[in-house]
């Protein structure tokens, strides 16, 4: 993971190196990076512009105005704020900008730490996505294949071809591949739906997908598709008509 890049305003010189001090003091696997150390909002405009950081310490009262009425004229805020204070009568405001955390002076490691940890799991989330975002791109265009992320984060890159179903299973979705082995992914089936009808597979019920290739044969009584690797596959009411239109089609 990148480091979390760090803004501090504070119109108290004091107060900066303290909580400056408090953050080099902190023993984490992550790099953090103070960036800048600002002492009015018009220095913290800049710096933000400049730095574009992922986490702001925000003192609440400056002198030329507070930091809530700083964050409330910015069209766009595209990192975490950490307000810091002296008067917990502006945790409300610090909650209706959706502030990451809202910390009391004189400031102590453990609520930094807090800050820090809860900054640093949000970026490394959304570094995950962006990752994520780019490799199915890539692989995705690599036709015949499929990205499949599992829960510890390793991407399989599987073909289509070796697939022979796709079940729903809450927010996962279990992948059966031909030779017995199975991919269970953290994402749900409805993200993979586009992706597995222009790969040709079909949809026989809301939590299902199957690969034609291997279905065996089809009970009209107990509306299922048998698979070759002996598994029933249920074809629901809403995909029925489809499913046997193409089952005619097919022959």
């Amino acid at each position: 993971m990148s480091a979390l890049k760090i803004i501090l305003v504070d119109d108290e010189p004091d107060a900066l190196d303290a909580l400056d001090a408090v953050l080099k003091s902190l023993q984490l696997p992550e790099k953090l990076e103070v960036l800048a150390k600002c002492n009015n909002t018009r220095e913290a405009a800049a710096a933000i512009i400049s730095h574009r950081p992922a986490l702001v310490f925000m003192d609440v009262i400056m002198p030329d105005e507070t930091g809530v009425e700083f964050l409330r004229k910015l069209e766009k805020i595209d990192f975490n704020v950490v307000f810091v204070t002296a008067y917990d009568k502006y945790a409300l405001d610090a909650i209706k900008l959706s502030a990451l955390d809202y910390i009391m002076k004189p400031v102590i490691a453990r609520d930094v730490e807090d800050a820090v940890k809860k900054a640093l799991a949000l970026q490394h989330a959304k570094e995950q996505a962006l990752q994520y975002k780019f490799l199915h791109q890539v692989f995705q265009g690599q036709r015949g294949h499929i990205m499949l992320p599992n829960k510890d984060g390793v991407h399989d890159i599987v073909r289509f071809d070796d697939l022979l179903f796709c079940q729903a299973q809450g927010y996962m979705t279990l992948f059966q591949q031909k030779d017995g082995s199975v991919n269970v992914t953290t994402r749900n089936l409805g993200e993979y739906k586009d992706i597995l009808l222009e790969a040709n597979f079909k949809q026989t019920h809301q939590s299902w997908f199957v690969n034609p290739a291997y279905i065996q044969s089809y009970n009209s009584t107990e509306s299922t598709l048998k698979m070759t690797n002996g598994k029933d596959i249920p074809v629901s009411l809403t995909y029925r008509d489809s499913i046997q239109r193409w089952l005619k089609q097919d022959k």
